[in-house]
């Protein structure tokens, strides 16, 4: 899967591929973020990005922890621990 030109690997839990991008805000569905006075996270945290298996998309919900750059939230996701080169 594609999402703003980087390629992310299915979900290492379930093995979908309905990953999606979102960030502190939308997860915190804050609703005065754009005035810097979130009242669920201070304004830095507001920006983090973090990497979901959609749930409403058949995913098990699964993400990875908030980091402040795209590139560096697709390297947690996409990183794995071993690769399991048995599996059929």
């Amino acid at each position: 899967m594609i999402i703003d030109g980087y390629t992310l690997r299915e979900c290492p839990f379930c093995g979908k591929d309905v990953a999606t991008i979102t960030t502190a805000k939308e997860l915190e569905d804050c609703t005065r973020f754009e005035d810097a006075q979130c009242p669920a996270l201070v304004w830095e945290e507001c920006r983090y990005k973090k990497i979901v298996c959609d749930v409403r998309e058949g995913g098990c919900g699964a993400s990875t922890g908030f980091a402040f750059s795209l590139e560096k939230v697709v390297q947690k996701w996409n990183g794995r621990a071993y690769e399991d080169t048995d599996k059929k």
